[in-house]
């Protein structure tokens, strides 16, 4: 008796999820995946319409589902979130010390963070290392940014001061040390002989 009894669980556990899994198919998974990461969503900014348009796409396939809804309205949960909008006519350039200027192309020179401000500012680029500045190892220490943009690896770096474990390496963090020493904007760059220079990416 006890053998038919554990073995029934598991016929029928067997049984449901075979017919769980005929229902998962391909293309109905290749449908809403396009949908959601095609360009009629312009990449579904959060706050954006683009984004409530994603948003309630989701909601009506829970629905289908027959998922219960379980939220602040439906299937909603309502927090706040920061985030870049920009707006046309934006714009970066690079004075070099011959006077000559480069205007740089965004998406291809460069992109702002998730937490950029907003705002005009033209001003000196001092060179900062790594971004750091604690007890062992300041990059800070003989530079003066105050009023400056402070340029940093957007790295950690790869080698350790007395099995020292170095600060958050989070692009916030050194943002947060650039702006206490002074600095009135920031620019994470890649090695210089990277081979493989990593994009320009946002968050």
């Amino acid at each position: 008796m006890k053998k038919l009894y554990l073995l029934l669980p598991v016929l029928f556990v067997q049984t449901f999820f075979a017919q769980s899994i005929t229902l998962i198919k391909e293309e109905r998974l290749m449908k809403r995946v396009e949908f959601l990461a095609s360009p009629e969503l312009q990449g579904r900014l959060a706050g954006s319409e683009y984004y409530n348009a994603a948003a309630s796409y989701g909601a009506e396939e829970f629905e289908i589902a027959g998922l219960k809804p379980f939220g602040d309205e439906n299937y909603f949960q309502y927090l706040n979130i920061e985030y870049n909008q920009i707006l046309p006519g934006e714009e970066f350039s690079v004075i070099r010390a011959d006077g000559s200027e480069k205007k740089c192309e965004i998406g291809k020179d460069y992109i702002y963070r998730g937490f950029s401000g907003s705002g005009n500012t033209t001003a000196s680029v001092v060179f900062c290392g790594y971004g750091i500045s604690d007890s062992l190892y300041d990059d800070y220490k003989s530079v003066d940014v105050k009023g400056k943009v402070a340029m940093v690896f957007k790295y950690q770096p790869k080698w350790n001061i007395e099995k020292h474990a170095w600060q958050n390496g989070n692009p916030r963090e050194k943002a947060r040390v650039a702006f206490q020493h002074g600095a009135v904007g920031i620019l994470f760059v890649s090695f210089p002989n990277d081979e493989k220079p990593q994009l320009p990416i946002g968050s």
